[in-house]
Order: C-alpha cells, then structure tokens, then sequence
C-alpha cells in the first residue's frame, strides 16, 4: 500500500487535502471523492487530483488497517505550521521541516504558534 495526499486541484492541498491509503492512484482518487473535505472544495467530478507522498513511511503510523484501502480526513498536523505531510511530527508535535528552520543557536525561539488576539 501506497500513502497519497488527496485535493482539489482549483482549490489547492493548502485549503484542505486528505491523506489516503492504497494500492494505486486510480484507488486513491476513487476513495478521495468519497471524502466530506473533497467534496466541500472540489468545483466538480474531475477536479480532484492525487499525488503519492514518496518516502513518507512517517505516515503509515496513522494508518488503521493495512490490509484496507481508506482515507483519513484529518491527518495529524504539526502544531507550529499546521502542515501535514512535511516530515514526520515529534512527541513535542512539531514537525521536521519546522525544527529545521529553528535556529539552533537562539535559545528564544519559539515553535508555539502566536495567540489570536495577542499582541
């Protein structure tokens, strides 16, 4: 089985996408239009679109059955970027592509994304 990442194409991943578990494209694409995300962005039938995520056994650890194709709606994100799918997501649930833009040398920073509101 194969990890995908499922989106509109008009609509973009960044305004919302699945994470889909399958054998092959054609699979994944079919289980994509059965999600509630999809379907509330994508313009129509063929407006969804697939991508297999390469090097991302991360993911598999979000998987529920691996003898079962599905989807998952709501992937775990990382809680600084609110990205999923840019490295696997620590115990402390940033992920690696935002712990590689932390400054090593600057103790003040800070990964915890600002407080709406807050100034």
């Amino acid at each position: 089985m194969k990890a995908y990442i499922g989106y509109s194409k008009s609509a973009g991943s960044y305004e919302g996408a699945i994470l889909i578990f399958a054998n092959n494209a054609k699979e994944a694409k079919k289980l994509a239009r059965q999600s509630s995300v999809i379907s509330e962005l994508a313009e129509n039938f063929f407006d969804v679109t697939v991508t297999w995520l390469k090097n991302s056994q991360y993911l598999f650890k979000q998987m529920r059955s691996s003898e079962t194709p599905h989807f998952i709606d709501n992937p775990i994100t990382c809680t600084h970027c609110g990205m999923w799918g840019m490295g696997d997501i620590g115990e402390d649930g940033v992920c690696e592509a935002c712990k590689e833009i932390a400054p090593s040398s600057n103790n003040g920073f800070n990964l915890t994304p600002p407080v709406a509101g807050a100034s």
